[in-house]
């Protein structure tokens, strides 16, 4: 009974691990093909990641199974991303000396070393980096510190730990995004509504 306990238990974690990890691929995919709508790999994407959260719930529990479930669904998507600039940068690499690219020099340019320099565009996009982006974090943070359905130990520790992920998320964002008042729109609306839902 005991070895079918801890195979059953193994399987479920495998199934939820297996079905994260297929959601993310899906999704990368369907982005990395944005020329042709793929609304089905979308949906079936997101979809395998809800259920792999579910499967985590179901084989840890809600107190712990949901902490679990967003450092592994981080760290599997962090490794995706990685993964895909390094194959994007093996491709380009021999290229990128026969034939510069000049349109990636402007304003709308990815890389901000490529882009004109403004005094006050570049004030705003600190003050977005650091400002907006730590509050819209710390919002977070606090409103899963106080709302969350766990136990008082549990929200009070990923509620702390995910401050600082979601702002350098942040802050990488802002620097990289070509629109700076999208922004700092958006992450001023995050820190408004997670704020007012934690303390109202």
């Amino acid at each position: 009974m005991t070895a079918l306990t801890a195979l059953a238990t193994f399987g479920g974690f495998a199934a939820a691990l297996g079905g994260l990890l297929g959601g993310l691929v899906s999704l990368r995919w369907s982005w990395a093909n944005r020329a042709r709508p793929h609304g089905g790999a979308i949906v079936l994407g997101w979809g395998l990641i809800g259920l792999s959260a579910a499967g985590f719930v179901l084989w840890r529990g809600g107190e712990i199974g949901l902490p679990l479930f967003f450092i592994t669904l981080s760290l599997l998507a962090y490794g995706t991303v990685l993964a895909a600039l390094q194959r994007r940068g093996v491709k380009s690499r021999g290229t990128a000396a026969a034939a510069p690219d000049t349109a990636t020099i402007g304003p709308d340019a990815i890389d901000p070393a490529h882009r004109p320099k403004r005094l006050a565009r570049g004030l705003l996009r600190t003050a977005a980096a650091f400002l907006l982006a730590g509050a819209a974090a710390i919002g977070i943070g606090v409103m899963v510190a106080t709302s969350a359905p766990w136990s008082d130990v549990t929200r009070i520790a990923v509620g702390g730990l995910i401050v600082p992920i979601l702002w350098a998320a942040g802050m990488a964002w802002t620097l990289v995004d070509t629109r700076i008042l999208r922004a700092s729109i958006l992450l001023t609306g995050v820190a408004a509504l997670s704020l007012g839902m934690a303390f109202f």
